[in-house]
């Protein structure tokens, strides 16, 4: 890889054309040490939903200077342009979409997947004493894990949240950053018993929603995890 990045996103909203209102990132290399960070408001295309507002806290006033999405790339030069970079994020399939158009050829590694398979919400199978986490929210886990604290929803704390995780699940898996790309990149099946983690259903089991509820989440959600997507599809 000719980079390494930690990435998170503040959005005005769940569909990509509402655009980013805030993102950071963390340069690091093969053993998780910062070299670079980088952090910007963006001004959005247009309104803020009131429900990402109620999120991250930030309005059309307070980025109404900060530059255009493009403007930013420009500004700097377009840096990962003819790159390979390996992006890290939390739920990276969301977060990808927004650098996607800026990079090379971008690689992912997921946190939010790797945090499952190393911290499952079931206790079965795992050592004896173990506490599963109440759910995989990076929030949550900075919390579970008694993790540095850092201010969550803004871009920058979450990137260094989301870095301290990448090397507690690391620890936990005895893997490097090579083997937990590896595992990140491979499919981990879902079943009828995987817990839903969001909604009005979090807790439920895949088997136990409703068949409406089922259709909504394929049809409505752009941004669903495709291990889930794949699951709810076999219901």
């Amino acid at each position: 890889m000719d980079h390494i990045i930690v990435y998170d996103t503040e959005t005005a909203g769940l569909s990509l054309e509402e655009g980013l209102v805030e993102h950071a990132w963390l340069e690091i290399d093969d053993d998780l040490n910062v070299i670079d960070e980088v952090r910007s408001l963006i001004c959005p295309p247009g309104a803020i939903n009131p429900g990402a507002s109620g999120v991250h806290g930030l309005t059309l006033d307070d980025v109404k200077d900060a530059p255009t999405v493009e403007e930013f790339w420009s500004e700097r030069g377009y840096p990962f342009r003819d790159k390979k970079v390996l992006m890290v994020a939390h739920n990276a399939v969301f977060d990808a979409k927004y650098i996607a158009p800026y990079v090379g050829e971008l690689h992912t590694l997921c946190t939010l997947k790797l945090a499952r398979i190393a911290f499952p919400l079931d206790a079965e199978g795992q050592a004896e004493g173990y506490t599963p986490p109440p759910n995989h929210k990076l929030p949550t886990l900075l919390f579970y894990l008694g993790m540095k604290k850092r201010e969550t929803h803004n871009a920058m704390g979450d990137a260094y949240i989301c870095l301290q995780l990448l090397g507690e699940i690391g620890e936990k898996l005895q893997l490097n950053l090579e083997g937990l790309f590896e595992l990140s990149d491979r499919r981990i099946e879902m079943t009828k018993d995987t817990k839903i983690e969001f909604g009005k259903n979090r807790g439920k089991r895949l088997r136990e929603l409703d068949s409406p509820y089922v259709r909504w989440l394929l049809t409505k959600c752009e941004n669903l995890d495709p291990e889930l997507r794949a699951a709810l599809e076999k219901l």
